[in-house]
């Protein structure tokens, strides 16, 4: 059983590559959707429909709750991929992994909405489990691989018509049939190309069908059919809901047909199983439904008027209506999305999420499902499909004892860890040093003892974001080829998969629309922000900050005339470093000069400075002396004797290429990985893709998202009041509210507001 659920909410239902995904996770325990404390850490993995691991990431959560974003590499080709979403407690428990579909479209690739290639699958659900002779049934049937216009009819042995399938919809359809005990039945689908076959199977007339309806607006009404040589005296009718008996009872079988109500006051809202058992317990036929919540949460959306103008700064508020006075604090992401990009019924929401999809461990399979799903009578037909984690009927009644999470530490760190070997004796590295260079958003650098059992254990201070990280044995001259780095495996490393994989990508006219704004954008800024484009470009392509707090001197290379060899580059524009050479052997030594306060550059520290480029420490000078000045980007020195977790140096000399991949191309000694750390939070609350919109020139302004804050608390009895600017766009947009209150539920709101 899982103990956790998952709700990803992001800013788009589907992004351009390049885009940031935008996002806030709610997790809450299963059985009451309170915010769960028992993990501190969510892992985000988005693979493709190969199930390749595309991005992963961590989230810290406070109380269940996080936000942050993701960059999609600007390179990632058009489709739809998935989300995996997890905790260390989902992996080391084996339990199911909730998922989440995006559509990705890249611009550069000729965007065509692929259809479900491959032969139609059809699977088959009679109402209650079981197909019963002489009663009426009713089947649902789930099609993979379907095409439009399908219809579906049922015929006899004799090809004689017998049911029709009601219209399909997403691959859903359902149909009505009287089966008895001597004849046999196939189902046939036909398109404009094809028909196909599929037999349904043979009828019983020992078992039982469960019908139900829902047509007393106060009580659902459940019948059970019984086949004529159903044998069981007596059955069992058991109502739970996640995993809570709600009502139970036995009653002796008196016909072929038997009645029980259900008062809907009675019921909890969500998915509701019905489980029909024998006097063993044995389940004879299971059947679920879904009950609306009628009680949500009030929330008011307050706007000084329904249709505004364009470039209008508009002022709303969010209050809770609390008519159950239970004190209920509201957390929630509340976004504004032009709704020329996207379809209003195309976004995921937190109720049928938790509520229910997350009960049966389904991804919504496109973007069109969250429309038909909102259909009474197509979520039914979908729900006769599905079934829930089913137990021994007995579980059910030992009772259920509440599992108490402590809130987890404030997780601030990753450990990495594992062993050196070398591979000329094949024994292990024992007593010596290892260095760690972390690069990603925050530049790390660490030593760690390697102790007597060839162990090495690195504790890297919080960072976010992904980062490259870079190991290297201390003293091994970057020509042997003899090291090896064996790692612990991390959560991370493990692989999942997700079969389904249906389009989620938008159709044709809200795709056009969206890459034509994304060309245009990219237009607007080389035009009117040369200069801020160039500086964009530039620090994508450079850390964001050294490996060290304090540097004496740091130079871009960029801004000077490149020079004819890197010796001569030290001469000319690194006065803090000198070149030493030795008679005997003309080889040369790279060293720091002492920066004293007083006197200047002095004489060199000593003959130990550590050296790194990119990231990578460099023991054999030579290497040095090799890099070419045009690949030079920036050079960074600390000019005094530095200590490090033991070890002194003579001074530092940082180097940063424009690639910042030397530790990629030379690989022969050390040993680089790619790990996640924690996302980074988004605070930007009006999400404009212009640099600057407060030039007297007014620049064009069509943005896809007018507003996105993932982090609202909403007090009971208190007004939140958040503001935003419309843009140059007019049409329909839509405001939205996500989230979860403290007592476990989750609130879906949604307004729309016109600009003309």
């Amino acid at each position: 059983m899982r103990y956790e659920k998952v709700y990803l909410n992001t800013d788009k239902p589907y992004y351009i590559s390049g885009d940031k995904i935008l996002f806030s996770v709610y997790v809450v325990s299963y059985g009451d959707n309170l915010p769960s404390g028992k993990n501190g850490i969510l892992y985000l993995n988005l693979i493709d429909s190969n199930n390749e691991l595309i991005l992963d990431e961590k989230v810290k959560l406070t109380g269940g709750t996080g936000s942050g974003f993701i960059s999609i590499p600007p390179q990632l080709k058009s489709g739809s991929y998935t989300f995996l979403m997890f905790t260390k407690d989902m992996v080391n428990f084996n339990r199911s992994m909730p998922s989440q579909n995006i559509g990705i479209i890249n611009i550069n690739d000729k965007y065509v909405k692929k259809e479900d290639s491959g032969k139609l699958s059809a699977e088959f659900f009679p109402e209650g489990g079981n197909l019963v002779s002489n009663h009426l049934n009713q089947v649902a049937v789930e099609l993979q691989n379907f095409s439009d216009g399908l219809r579906g009819l049922v015929v006899d042995e004799f090809e004689n018509t017998v049911a029709i399938v009601d219209d399909i919809k997403d691959g859903y359809g359902k149909f009505k049939i009287f089966p008895n005990d001597s004849s046999t039945y196939t189902a046939l689908f036909i398109n404009e190309k094809d028909t196909m076959y599929f037999d349904l199977g043979k009828s019983s007339s020992d078992m039982l069908t469960i019908k139900l309806t829902d047509l007393d607006k106060d009580t659902i009404s459940v019948f059970l059919n019984l086949g004529y040589n159903f044998e069981q005296d007596k059955v069992g009718f058991l109502l739970q809901n996640k995993g809570r008996v709600i009502f139970s009872n036995e009653q002796r079988v008196t016909g072929r047909k038997m009645k029980f109500l259900l008062p809907k006051g009675d019921l909890p809202n969500g998915l509701n199983q019905i489980v029909i058992y024998d006097s063993e317990r044995k389940i004879l036929s299971e059947r679920i439904f879904y009950l609306e919540d009628e009680s949500k949460m009030d929330l008011d959306v307050i706007m000084s008027d329904n249709t505004f103008n364009t470039n209008e700064e508009i002022e709303f508020s969010l209050r809770i209506n609390n008519n159950n006075n239970d004190n209920s604090k509201l957390f929630a992401s509340v976004s504004v999305k032009n709704l020329n990009y996207f379809e209003e019924n195309s976004i995921s929401r937190i109720d049928y999420d938790l509520n229910l999809f997350s009960e049966i461990n389904f991804i919504p399979l496109s973007l069109d499902f969250y429309t038909h799903v909102k259909n009474i009578d197509f979520l039914d037909n979908f729900l006769l499909t599905k079934k829930i984690e089913t137990f021994n009927v007995d579980e059910f009644f030992r009772g259920n004892t509440k599992m108490k999470f402590q809130d987890a530490d404030n997780l601030n760190s990753i450990i990495v860890s594992g062993k050196v070997y070398d591979s000329r004796t094949n024994e292990l590295v024992i007593d010596s040093t290892i260095y760690c260079t972390v690069l990603g958003s925050a530049q790390q650098f660490y030593i760690s003892p390697i102790n007597a059992k060839g162990e090495f254990k690195i504790e890297i201070k919080e960072f976010n974001g992904t980062a490259d990280i870079i190991l290297k044995l201390a003293n091994v001259d970057e020509k042997q080829t003899n090291i090896m780095y064996i790692l612990d495996k991390s959560i991370a490393d493990s692989t999942y998969v997700v079969s389904d994989t249906r389009s989620y990508l938008p159709p044709q006219r809200y795709a056009n629309s969206l890459i034509e704004f994304q060309k245009e954008n990219q237009i607007i800024k080389r035009v009117y922000y040369p200069d801020q484009v160039r500086k964009n470009l530039q620090s994508l392509n450079s850390f964001s900050n050294g490996l060290f707090k304090n540097y004496d001197f740091s130079r871009d290379m960029r801004e000077y005339v490149v020079l004819k060899n890197f010796e001569e580059v030290v001469r000319e524009l690194i006065p803090g470093a000198v070149i030493k050479v030795n008679k005997s052997n003309k080889s040369k030594r790279l060293l720091i000069r002492l920066l004293d306060d007083k006197k200047g550059l002095l004489a060199p520290i000593g003959d130990n400075p550590l050296v790194l480029i990119d990231g990578l420490p460099v023991y054999n000078q030579e290497q040095i002396f090799l890099i070419e000045p045009e690949d030079l980007s920036f050079v960074k020195l600390i000019n005094k004797k530095v200590f490090i977790n033991g070890k002194f140096f003579d001074g530092i000399l940082e180097i940063e290429t424009d690639n910042k991949d030397y530790y990629m191309r030379n690989t022969t000694n050390h040993s680089y990985t790619n790990i996640s750390g924690f996302s980074l939070k988004d605070q930007i609350k009006d999400v404009s893709l212009l640099p600057d919109r407060s030039t007297s020139d007014k620049l064009p302004d069509f943005r896809s998202i007018l507003y996105w804050n993932p982090e609202v608390i909403i007090e009971p009895g208190k007004v939140e009041t958040l503001k935003f600017s419309t843009s140059d766009d007019i049409g329909d947009f839509l405001v939205e509210v996500q989230g979860m209150n403290n007592l476990g539920n989750p609130i879906y709101f949604k307004k729309i507001i016109s600009v003309k």
